[in-house]
């Protein structure tokens, strides 16, 4: 399953260093890849990467499961957030 979608300018530095992994898709594909992942009880979290030194940034849409994101773990586990 997809579940990162990388958004404006980080995507050629993803599809370069991840080949494999990622691919150039439409904002439909997005919003499809984003409802499939809610429809198996995975969260969305929003990501903004800047680079030191300049204007470029990325987004990436990140689809988690809340067994194993990392993130979603430590804030649950402090308290930050409930479990659904």
């Amino acid at each position: 399953m997809e579940t990162d979608i990388v958004i404006r300018t980080g995507t050629d530095v993803w599809l370069k260093a991840f080949p494999r992994e990622y691919r150039v898709i439409d904002k439909d594909e997005a919003v499809r890849i984003i409802e499939a992942c809610a429809s198996v009880g995975m969260f969305h979290m929003v990501f903004l990467h800047c680079l030191i030194g300049g204007a470029l940034n990325e987004y990436v849409i990140c689809n988690c499961c809340i067994d194993g994101c990392v993130p979603y773990i430590l804030n649950r586990s402090l308290g930050r957030i409930s479990t659904p």
